[in-house]
């Protein structure tokens, strides 16, 4: 998420209460005690589903457990609040009602079977960067396991608000609670999580539900791998190179008429997840290069649009596009821009003493990419939709002379 979320920031543009930021599709406000981020189109009455999780931190490290956790948020479409300067001293005193509520996640009713993973990350997270965990909250149910996390639902079975002064509890309507099995006191993650970092790129790159699954292993015949089923040839050949390129050992195979990618248990041991990230961003930067090159189809070359693995000058994965003339090419990086939200920049490169003119994408924030072109190639599809119909349309029309 961008630098303009971060817990100082955030101080600093919304005082008592008053100022607004906005960056890309994420907003944030305040109330005067909390400030707070959502998705922009994000409609509290229709997504929430009355359960939140109190993240209890320190007060000193708040700031910090905030600029942590604010990326995720993002990536999994949720509002979520941190408490001002004001109420942190509050609420980390041990006599305080309210002790502990330093940040709070509300719960979105479209992905919540995304929250085991979510919150394990929360943890986990938390965890490696020694942030100092601080009270429970009352009347909260602690997360089993968790240093951090005490949850609670206040929607009453008609959707009004509880106040939980008034009830107790930390279910007072009795609603099922998803989460009183989950065990937060292991949340190392498993190779098939990590893989499956990739898991959103591809789905925007290949528009399938792609993902990692077991193969094989104890109590089973078979030797232990991971494995994703891919449409064609072609895409399990693309994610074959780009795990290969960055170090985790990858083979192409068949099953009958399926396209898989196998990553067999030997493997799992070179699975790093700073590599992964590189992976997500250059499966990314794929499915924009697509995305792009169909939407501009009628004035740019698909050609002309490459997703690049980066260079020593641009060291992260990154789309680019060539032009040959700089006013072109700046107009059409301020329209990206525009049209994308990804902050795309003019660039020069002198090739054999000419200087090509460039348009370059970065990749610094995949989950918005993936959405974008996501977006851009169902607009298409609607589009060329549109068309087809009115084209049908024109050939079944009959002249009105040749009705009498």
């Amino acid at each position: 998420m961008s630098e303009k979320f971060k817990f100082e920031n955030l101080q600093r543009e919304i005082v008592d209460g008053r100022g607004f930021v906005r960056e890309q599709d994420y907003h944030a406000m305040g109330n005067g005690k909390f400030y707070q981020i959502a998705p922009s189109d994000y409609d509290v009455a229709e997504h929430i589903t009355g359960w939140k999780f109190h993240i209890s931190v320190a007060p000193q490290d708040v700031g910090r457990a905030w600029d942590l956790l604010q990326e995720k948020f993002e990536k999994h479409r949720l509002a979520a609040k941190v408490a001002s300067p004001e109420l942190v001293e509050r609420f980390g005193k041990a006599d305080e009602p309210q002790r502990g509520k330093m940040i709070t996640i509300y719960e979105d009713n479209y992905h919540q079977r995304d929250m085991e993973g979510f919150l394990k990350d929360i943890e986990r997270t938390l965890r490696e960067n020694n942030i100092e965990p601080s009270y429970d909250v009352e009347d909260d149910r602690k997360m089993n396991g968790s240093h951090y996390i005490n949850y609670r639902n206040d929607r009453a079975m008609d959707g009004q608000y509880i106040d939980a002064r008034e009830t107790g509890g930390y279910n007072p309507a009795g609603h099922e609670d998803p989460f009183q099995n989950l065990d937060l006191t292991n949340v190392e993650r498993s190779p098939y999580e990590k893989l499956n970092t990739l898991q959103g790129a591809m789905r925007s790159r290949y528009n399938a539900n792609v993902e990692f699954v077991q193969n094989g292993g104890p109590g089973t015949n078979k030797a232990e791998n991971a494995r994703a089923f891919f449409n064609n040839e072609v895409q399990a050949e693309e994610m074959t190179r780009v795990l290969n390129h960055y170090g985790i050992p990858a083979q192409q195979a068949t099953k009958g008429e399926q396209h898989l990618v196998i990553v067999d248990a030997q493997s799992f041991a070179t699975i790093d997840e700073g590599r992964l990230q590189q992976a997500e961003k250059l499966t990314s930067a794929l499915a924009m290069q697509g995305a792009m090159a169909n939407h501009h189809s009628e004035h740019i070359r698909s050609a002309q649009w490459q997703a690049h693995t980066g260079t020593e000058a641009t060291p992260n994965p990154h789309l680019r596009a060539y032009f040959g003339d700089a006013d072109y090419a700046q107009k059409m990086a301020a329209h990206v821009s525009h049209q994308t939200g990804v902050e795309a920049v003019y660039a020069t490169k002198e090739v054999n003493g000419q200087t090509q003119h460039m348009v370059l994408m970065p990749m610094d924030n995949p989950e918005h990419v993936q959405r974008n072109s996501m977006m851009m190639r169902q607009d298409q599809a609607q589009q060329q939709a549109r068309q087809m119909q009115a084209q049908q349309q024109e050939v079944t029309q009959v002249p009105m002379s040749m009705e009498r």
